[in-house]
């Protein structure tokens, strides 16, 4: 049984730190909120491979 997420963590970056963050999220394919949560929770998101066309 899923529960549900309805906790937040409020965290401050700097915007510098934020585009890094976003960005390292967006190449490996997850949202700002799950990249995060997997990172804090131990596991190492792995980077998606995107063939340039």
């Amino acid at each position: 049984m899923e529960q549900t997420r309805n906790k937040s963590i409020y965290v401050r970056v700097t915007q510098r730190e934020k585009e890094k963050i976003t960005a390292k999220a967006n190449r490996c394919g997850l949202s700002l909120s799950e990249y995060i949560r997997q990172v804090c929770l131990g596991y190492e998101p792995k980077e998606i491979y995107r063939r340039n066309k």
